[in-house]
């Protein structure tokens, strides 16, 4: 293996253990981001069978009946073999509790993407300090020919411009 292979592996390793420390934390957010994600599917899936009755509006009752008979939830629109006996109440009623589940489920799953990302966010700024913290405290324990050998400048762009692009990119 070439030596590049070998330093960014352990660059990766390093960072991972980095972001171990907190691993119950991205097991919390993976988790919000997956719960919102069904909430999403599912909202586009009860809003199928409204999408099938408006663009049956101009059809004929008939076709109406076949459209809404081939959604996921005829039962709750009355429907049998016939398109008299689709009971418009019963209709109605239907539509509203599958306007009421689909705006649910919307309103969920971004409640769920908020606070995955405000979680992501402090876990990139944790993860910050936590690279600041252990940078400076390995500065500290080096002697003084460490410091004849580098630049101050080199020292606080590896401090400063490094561990926030690492932080940027979680």
């Amino acid at each position: 293996m070439s030596q590049s292979t070998d330093t960014t592996r352990e660059a990766w390793r390093g960072l991972l253990r980095y972001l171990g420390r907190r691993r119950g934390r991205w097991a919390l957010t993976l988790v919000e981001l997956t719960i919102a994600s069904i909430f999403l599917v599912t909202a586009i899936n009860l809003a199928d069978p409204l999408i099938q009755l408006a663009q049956s509006i101009s059809r004929s009752p008939a076709e109406q009946a076949a459209a809404l008979r081939g959604a996921w939830l005829p039962g709750w629109f009355g429907l049998t073999a016939t398109a008299e006996n689709v009971n418009p109440t019963r209709l109605l009623q239907g539509i509203w509790i599958i306007i009421a589940a689909t705006v649910a489920c919307v309103l969920a799953s971004q409640v769920l993407f908020y606070a995955a990302y405000v979680q992501i966010v402090r876990l990139g700024q944790q993860l910050g300090v936590d690279l600041r913290t252990d940078y400076y405290a390995h500065l500290i324990r080096q002697g003084p020919g460490f410091y004849r050998r580098r630049s101050v400048g080199e020292l606080l762009t590896v401090g400063m411009t490094d561990v926030k692009t690492v932080s940027a990119f979680l």
